[in-house]
């Protein structure tokens, strides 16, 4: 057997490697140990995700939910009523919109508030009103309205209130509350 040399084996240069074995092994403790804390945390960020992931989906449900009984409440209501996006993208008619409008069912939704089938000048301030309650997130209440559908007139109040899921604008015919006296004044001076 070969002998190795007494400088290569000396006991001081054994215990500087074993010192730095000993280090080594103490920072993977180390290293390991901060690798099983991280991945415990992983695993509870993703369980912590998991859950939220389900309660967004729990919620995006309700909140469809919650939609689909807007719109079958307000398709119930006998004034024409439309809800619009914070752009004013019409996203929704109810049943006596589509008639007093003339509109099918979803071919008109997505139309822009100021393409709506009445006169201009209606339209116009129809956009400039939904603007003012997107930024005061009120109420705005148009008195006494002049509607100019193709050739049919008719007096409305334009209420546009802010929602959570837009703007409601609800037209509400004027003559239909008056006693019947007052209708045919109102009617005559639609005439003159």
């Amino acid at each position: 057997m070969e002998s190795w040399p007494a400088s290569e084996s000396s006991p001081g240069t054994l215990d500087a490697v074993n010192e730095q074995l000993e280090k080594a092994i103490e920072q993977m403790r180390v290293s390991n140990a901060a690798l099983v804390a991280t991945r415990q945390e992983l695993h509870s960020l993703t369980s912590l995700l998991d859950t939220m992931q389900q309660e967004v989906e729990m919620l995006s449900h309700e909140l469809k939910r919650l939609k689909d009984g807007y719109v079958h409440t307000l398709d119930h209501v006998p004034y024409p009523v439309l809800l619009s996006d914070g752009a004013g993208r019409v996203e929704f008619w109810n049943r006596a919109a589509q008639r007093i409008f003339k509109l099918e069912d979803d071919v008109d939704a997505g139309i822009d508030l100021s393409q709506i089938p009445v006169q201009p000048s209606l339209r116009q301030i129809l956009a400039r009103k939904h603007r003012a309650v997107m930024e005061s997130g009120g109420t705005v209440e148009l008195r006494n309205q002049v509607v100019q559908v193709t050739a049919a007139l008719y007096r409305m109040d334009v209420h546009l209130t802010s929602l959570s899921a837009g703007i409601l604008v609800v037209f509400r015919d004027t003559i239909a509350g008056l006693k019947e006296q007052e209708k045919i004044k109102l009617v005559g001076s639609f005439a003159s």
